[in-house]
């Protein structure tokens, strides 16, 4: 019965009763001392796992009656040296002989339709298939006493072989593969073989140069890379063309004598002495490319081309795209000729231009991305294909941007865009209104006086953060949770939906946003205008993961003022001000009869919440539309922003 005897250390020899018919699971599982069991005739099906672990059982007799034998039968079995299995054998489990290491010989006779993986971690060197039988026995070292009833295979050459039942089925065509390898001393992973003949690859397969390179053939021979590794190692060959039987076509596109294969072999040489892709670089890269990807001689060139600085500048794009958009190297290396037709586009008046290939394969990707991509929406699939965001996602963007335009909702609250110069577009500002001699400009740019060098430094340092009024129509709207830590899209389940939705289709909302010197967006607030009654509400102040380092709670952090942390997190916030002041004399100078009488913000997970404590508590909360959701601005409001207290001190400080 299950179990019987399991554990049982001690026990050394046993007999089993001839009435008994069944071994079952786990019956003389880890008797390890067990040497000797006699089983009678009557015995017709071992249980999985039924004498797993016994480490000292050197020889067993299967029975003539036996069908079965479960999966990890003799397991771990590690001095079993000889196994007799009957005709009358239909299946053997899976792993029902791994760990078997004793164990250099063995018949499967040809009754048994089911192997599986059953001799997993086995190393045979041969396989011997009976014509007549379809008995296949395996070995170690070469047989002398076999006939001329039995074919061989030197099986050696293949890497992770334990897929007998394909190797019966296959017998001819892996015996013919086996002599090109052996001649061309070439040992290849069997997954990868197996599938070559799977999917009648191998007859197109030329391994005649894979030991032409010497740094190919030295990893080639490394055993110690990862199966898996090596599996996409040589999917990315084949695709390459390294094994092809082609011939390399001249300009014109007709057939020289020179094989692709030994061109292709030289290319793949120089990719790996770049160092640009590394051994144990493949699995992540190339694990998915497909069997059927077809070489293509103008990738190899485009792969391969080298910068007057002898690097190799289109791989080392394709690897920095990689890791903007993951797949995208297996993606074009099998859609080559679809990525070239993409350069071919036309400007926005209609004429034709040819853009580089970094747009042409990230127009690639995003199109490969998701359905439904079409020239206006283009844009939004390139920024969301490059954060992960979902379909439906995409779907949604769409289709509310879609709406917005549909009924002329406007894309800036102003009329016009408002935007801070970065660092670097202020100094060149700088620079071009100086090699004119405008100094009026110089003025304007850094104050109404010249300042000197250090106040200069001080005050472009001040913009290492910059505020934008975010347009409207710009992608990022919908996801703009993804960049300023809150996670909120217009398809989450968390209300900040209804502001990222209010952002793109209301007219009377719109984000401000903050980007740092790498134009990245760090840091938001999403503004409500009440153009009747001259108020704005801005739900709260969110800033991205990265600058809120030691958080307590919601906008308490556990550093004090002077930590740079802090020191940045009150930069942003003073970009933000600065935007809001630009976004006030904007607006009232377009609207100087109904001007801009107060700005608050809402408090509620105000990630800014110790700066704004600086402003004065609001006594009676503005409001903003239900349908919105501000629920930031219901608990708690600051004044940021007060016309009449400016006008007051304006009259007191002309009084003195």
């Amino acid at each position: 019965g299950e179990c019987a005897f399991s554990g049982c250390t001690n026990l050394k020899k046993i007999t089993i009763p001839s009435r008994v018919k069944a071994i079952e699971n786990f019956a003389f599982e880890k008797c390890s001392n067990l040497t000797e069991v006699i089983i009678p005739d009557a015995v017709e099906s071992i249980g999985e796992c039924a004498f797993s672990g016994c480490t000292n059982l050197k020889k067993i007799t299967i029975p003539s009656g036996v069908q079965a034998i479960g999966c990890f039968a003799f397991d771990g079995c590690s001095s079993l040296t000889e196994v007799m299995i009957p005709d009358a054998v239909e299946s053997i489990g899976k792993y029902a002989f791994s760990g078997c290491t004793s164990l250099k010989r063995i018949v499967i006779p040809g009754s048994v339709k089911e192997i599986a993986s059953s001799f997993s971690g086995l190393r045979f060197k041969f396989a011997y298939k009976n014509k007549k039988t379809n008995a296949l026995e395996l070995s170690e070292t070469p047989i002398d006493e076999i006939d001329q009833s039995y074919e061989m295979i030197d099986i050696s050459c293949f890497e992770e072989f334990y897929d007998y039942e394909f190797l019966r089925n296959n017998f001819d065509t892996v015996k013919k593969i086996s002599s090109t390898l052996k001649k061309n001393e070439c040992v290849l992973p069997w997954d990868f073989v197996s599938n070559l003949i799977a999917q009648s690859k191998i007859d197109s397969c030329d391994f005649r140069f894979l030991r032409s390179e010497p740094i190919v053939d030295s990893i080639n021979q490394n055993s110690d890379i990862e199966i898996e590794e090596k599996n996409a190692y040589y999917k990315f060959m084949l695709a390459f063309g390294c094994f092809s039987k082609e011939k390399i076509l001249d300009k014109s596109g007709k057939e020289t004598n020179i094989p692709l294969a030994q061109k292709s072999i030289g290319a793949f040489s120089i990719l790996l002495k770049s160092g640009l892709v590394k051994v144990g670089d493949f699995s992540k890269l190339f694990g998915s490319i497909g069997y059927d990807v077809k070489p293509n001689q103008e990738f190899i060139k485009f792969i391969t081309t080298q910068s007057d600085k002898k690097r190799l500048q289109n791989l080392e794009m394709l690897i920095n795209l990689e890791s903007k958009y993951e797949g995208v190297f297996a993606n074009v290396m099998a859609n080559f000729d679809k990525v070239k037709s993409l350069r071919n586009t036309l400007d926005g008046n209609g004429k034709p231009k040819t853009i580089s290939w970094e747009k042409a394969i990230s127009r690639f990707y995003n199109l490969q991305k998701y359905e439904g991509v079409t020239s206006s929406n283009y844009d939004i699939a390139e920024v969301f294909a490059a954060n992960s965001v979902e379909q439906s996602v995409f779907e949604a963007a769409d289709k509310l941007r879609r709406s917005a335009i549909a009924e002329g909702r406007p894309e800036h609250i102003l009329g016009k865009p408002l935007k801070e110069p970065s660092i670097i577009e202020s100094i060149e500002e700088i620079k071009r209104a100086d090699q004119m001699g405008k100094i009026e400009d110089i003025k304007r740019l850094i104050g109404n006086e010249l300042i000197d060098a250090k106040q200069l430094i001080e005050d472009l340092y001040a913009k290492k953060f910059t505020y934008e009024m975010l347009s409207k129509r710009d992608p990022i709207n919908a996801i703009l949770g993804l960049f300023c830590g809150c996670f909120g899209t217009i398809a989450s389940i968390f209300y900040g939906k209804e502001i990222a939705k209010a952002s793109i289709i209301a007219k009377d909302v719109q984000n401000l946003v903050v980007r740092d010197n790498k134009g990245e967006i760090i840091a938001k607030g999403t503004m409500y205008v009440n153009q009747e009654h001259g108020y704005v509400v801005i739900n709260s102040f969110e800033i991205n993961q990265k600058y809120k380092q030691h958080e307590k709670s919601s906008g308490k952090y556990e550093v004090d003022s002077n930590h740079p942390e802090e020191i940045e997190r009150e930069m942003i916030f003073n970009a933000l001000m600065r935007g809001i002041r630009a976004f006030v004399e904007e607006y009232d100078r377009q609207n100087p009869d109904r001007p801009i009488q107060k700005v608050n913000v809402g408090m509620g997970y105000n990630r800014l919440k110790e700066q704004c404590r600086k402003f004065r508590l609001e006594s009676e909360n503005l409001n903003v539309p239900q349908e919105y959701r501000f629920d930031d601005t219901s608990i708690e409001q600051r004044v940021l922003y007060d016309r009449t207290e400016i006008l007051t001190r304006t009259k007191g400080a002309n009084k003195s």
